[in-house]
């Protein structure tokens, strides 16, 4: 292409397009650049209106001129946006064109491999302007081209997009409302085998789930290619609102399962969706029934989910109670996954029923805690769970494995994987820290000592009940911390049974000598600083004796959570969306800006 032909269609100066035409031919206007695009190309991307009308006015084949990704000038300026551009375009196509417009329109067989005389309406990927203007969100110039012509509206392109797909997943809901009144003249073809509602529930556009609810309500059956319907998607995402509208529409799909025979009510209640699945409830008959592929339930869904605001929402209802002991296919029962999978929370909710069985085993024979005592590893969740198991008189049977002769470990001290000589080396350098901070603190008394007087050497605050409690619980840490150091030293002798007592022992002494020492602490600022400022002493002493309970709930909180633990949420009421206009407004506004 020209250097200045090019200029003049980037700067869309008509006056030099003029010049270079009256000093040429006809084809210095045809000639392209390297991605053969024209001037009019060029142009229509800038939106150049005037230059793009005299280009045509100068040489009318520019418009069936296709580039190298096969775009017409038509599909740039879709793509663009540029109204007037389009606007430009397709009524010069309807002045100019040979093969006519509306029913003369003729449309290749793509299948087959036929042209029509209006190939150009294709690009390479088999995309229309109507798609470029769809996928680029520009509604207008799509309404237009409906317009122009409204069986581009049957095309789908390389992607397996329809224009209606599109229009859906992308909420355009004016062209949305535009293709679905042209009668069966349209595609609902979507890739991987999903209709415009599976692209509208995807992607949370409510009303164009109304939209679509409303004029092809048989799109609620329809299935994609991995079996999913509709309602599927909704009800493994949350959308609570667009749950009910399907349901509302056809309760019947709720029964309909995916080729992993996964039914919507069981993905909400895996996937932790408590207020779909209890929408979902309003709608199902016989939920009691429905099970997956491998027989598991919505109570074992959220169980092997670890979603415990499920299971406690399920064996709340009546009619949901007697799924606390029901068997998967392996036969086993809620309470054998969540001993198996670790999950403590849940332990203890399923224990809390009236109704749970303890004695129910599974076909290998095994018990909740069967389970729990072969788990050998060492976790303290696996622990906590098998006291929990037996303080409630859960059975032993022990099943075809021999586990009935297996000991029970209730203290991580007990297992065999237990390192002690590694724990008492670590509990002696810390028994031997104690012991020299504490007896360093017997002779920096708080306040200092009297240098004159007949009371010279003694405590300043020798009378105060505080000085008393400060040496007390010095003299406690000490001591503690001292029986500690020797009898490590007498477990190291090797002797594994004499050294698993030592080592138990030594842990409650040492957590004995930790107290007092915190205790020393507070005394001890207590005296220095209560006289000038109060309320700084009364918030140490607060913080200090805060320390044990926060290590007693940090210590079961780590010990007894597991990966992803969501925390059971407050009693939330449901309340139907109005039906006014305004309420369907705010809805719209919410699921669009999540």
């Amino acid at each position: 292409m020209d250097p200045k032909l090019y200029k003049a269609a980037t700067l869309g100066d008509v006056k030099l397009l003029k010049e270079i035409a009256q000093e040429n031919s006809q084809d210095p206007l045809l000639s392209v650049t390297p991605y053969k695009n024209t001037i009019l190309h060029i142009t229509v991307r800038l939106g150049h209106e005037n230059f793009a009308r005299e280009s045509l006015q100068l040489c009318r084949s520019l418009y069936h001129q296709a580039n190298a990704r096969g775009d017409t000038p038509l599909h740039i300026a879709a793509r663009a946006g540029h109204f007037g551009l389009v606007k430009l375009l397709t009524d010069w196509y309807k002045k100019n064109s040979h093969v006519g417009y509306g029913e003369n329109f003729r449309v290749r067989d793509l299948e087959a491999g036929g042209e029509s005389e209006d190939w150009w309406m294709w690009n390479l990927e088999k995309s229309s302007p109507l798609h470029e203007a769809l996928r680029n969100k520009h509604q207008h110039a799509a309404l237009h081209l409906l317009e122009f012509e409204p069986r581009q509206a049957c095309f789908v392109n390389n992607a397996g997009e329809s224009p209606l797909y599109l229009a859906a997943r992308l909420g355009l809901l004016p062209v949305l409302q535009r293709i679905v009144q042209l009668s069966s003249n349209f595609s609902q073809h979507g890739p991987d085998g999903k209709t415009p509602l599976h692209a509208a529930v995807i992607w949370r556009r409510f009303r164009s789930v109304q939209v679509l609810l409303q004029q092809l309500p048989q799109l609620v059956q329809e299935f994609d290619d991995s079996g999913k319907t509709a309602l599927h998607y909704a009800a493994a995402k949350g959308f609570l609102h667009i749950v009910r509208l399907i349901l509302q529409t056809d309760s019947s799909v709720a029964y309909k399962a995916d080729k992993e025979g996964q039914l919507p009510l069981l993905m909400a209640a895996g996937s932790g969706r408590l207020l779909t699945v209890e929408v979902m409830l309003e709608f199902c008959q016989d939920p009691v029934d429905m099970v997956n592929t491998s027989g598991r339930n919505a109570v074992h869904l959220a169980v092997e989910n670890n979603k415990s605001q499920i299971v406690r929402a399920l064996l709340n209802r009546p009619e949901h109670k007697k799924l606390i002991n029901e068997p998967d296919h392996e036969g086993n029962t809620p309470l054998h996954l969540a001993t198996k999978l670790r999950f403590y929370n849940i332990v203890k909710l399923l224990l809390a029923a009236d109704d749970v069985d303890l004695t129910a085993t599974n076909k290998d024979g095994l018990t909740a805690l069967d389970i729990s005592v072969s788990d050998r590893r060492l976790v303290f969740r696996q622990i906590f769970i098998r006291r929990t198991l037996m303080r409630h008189g859960a059975a032993r049977l022990g099943g075809d494995h021999g586990l009935e002769r297996v000991p029970v470990i209730l203290s991580p001290l007990d297992h065999p994987d237990v390192d002690l000589k590694s724990m008492s080396n670590t509990l002696s350098l810390v028994a031997t820290l104690l012991a020299t901070v504490t007896f360093a603190a017997a002779f920096t008394m708080p306040g200092g000592l009297k240098i004159e007087g007949p009371d010279e050497g003694m405590a300043v605050f020798a009378r105060k009940v505080a000085l008393k409690v400060f040496v007390l619980s010095d003299t406690v840490a000490m001591c503690s911390s001292i029986t500690v150091a020797f009898l490590l030293v007498w477990g190291m002798l090797g002797d594994p049974g004499f050294l698993r007592g030592i080592v138990g022992c030594c842990m409650k002494l040492l957590m004995m000598a930790l107290l007092a020492t915190m205790i020393t602490f507070m005394t001890g600022v207590y005296l220095v600083i209560s006289k000038e400022s109060l309320w700084v002493a009364i918030v140490v002493c607060v913080m200090s004796c805060m320390v044990p309970f926060l290590v007693y709930y940090l210590f079961n909180a780590y010990s007894t959570s597991t990966p992803h633990m969501i925390k059971s949420p407050k009693k939330i009421r449901l309340r139907r969306p109005k039906s006014n206009k305004k309420s369907s407004h705010r809805i719209e506004s919410r699921e669009r800006m999540s």
